[in-house]
């Protein structure tokens, strides 16, 4: 990449491998996926550390550029903020920034308050609403990676059950409405995956049907997801000939659309 003046960036785009050179980096500064993204300033400082399932995904430049052009913003702000510690714009700028940049706890409260000061840039504003109101969706998928963090890869049937509560969670958000719409989003390709799968727990046929068809429109044309997708619409072929036979109980799909919003 060119040159980012006052910070280093960094990108990991390959797996795990014995006797690597970044291996003892990463490690130093606890990475734990691949691929990531860390940015440092020049004192060595991790400014940024993203491993790979958040915002700022290496697949392409345009993520990686993307996570140094904010980091760059922070800089800025903190240099301003510690030029004048009373700047409420650089102050609000700043918990914005670390909200977006590392998912760090911040209230909803605080973050409106931040919102609402004068002088914040409308592209910032809009990224911080958009974070306030995914944030639904992307504590189920923090409390399911922080679930199978625990587990040993060989436990299958505990792998699972977590997969089946953040399921049942994140079809919970569809019901009320929280919807990962933007596949630019990076939380959008779990979210439907999850939605599918819990209305599929419900037998919520519409929803189910919803899911799928919102996930194929993303990634039908990727190859990488078309094993995947000829398991949903199985799973969805399955469950739609049980619900319409004589022998189900109720009347095809009402029982989904009980659920359904």
């Amino acid at each position: 990449m060119e040159s980012a003046g006052s910070f280093v960036p960094y990108v990991n785009i390959s797996a795990r491998l014995p006797g690597k050179p970044d291996q003892g980096l990463f490690a130093s500064v606890g990475a734990t996926g691949y691929p990531t993204v860390v940015v440092m300033d020049l004192a060595g400082e991790v400014i940024l550390r993203e491993d790979g399932r958040g915002k700022f995904r290496p697949t392409t430049r345009k993520r990686v550029t993307e996570a140094v052009e904010i980091v760059g913003e922070l800089i800025v702000a903190r240099d301003r903020l510690s030029s004048s510690p009373r700047d409420v714009v650089a102050r609000a700028t700043v918990t914005l920034i670390e909200v977006l940049l590392t998912g760090k706890n911040s209230s909803s409260e605080a973050m409106e308050k931040a919102l609402a000061v004068e002088g914040i840039p409308a592209s910032l504003k809009k990224k911080a609403r958009n974070w306030l109101y995914l944030r639904p969706i992307q504590e189920v998928l923090n409390r399911y990676v922080a679930s199978v963090q625990k587990l040993s890869r060989s436990d299958r049937e505990g792998r699972n059950r977590a997969f089946q509560r953040a399921a049942s969670d994140m079809y919970g958000c569809y019901l009320r409405g929280v919807e990962a719409a933007n596949p630019r989003d990076s939380v959008h390709s779990d979210y439907w995956r999850l939605v599918f799968q819990g209305a599929m727990l419900e037998e919520d046929l519409p929803a189910a049907k919803d899911a799928l068809k919102r996930y194929q429109q993303a990634y039908g044309s990727n190859p990488t997801f078309l094993e995947r997708l000829r398991r949903m619409q199985k799973a969805l072929g399955d469950l739609r000939e049980k619900l319409e036979s004589p022998n189900t109980p109720g009347d095809g799909e009402s029982r989904g659309a009980r659920g359904s919003r």
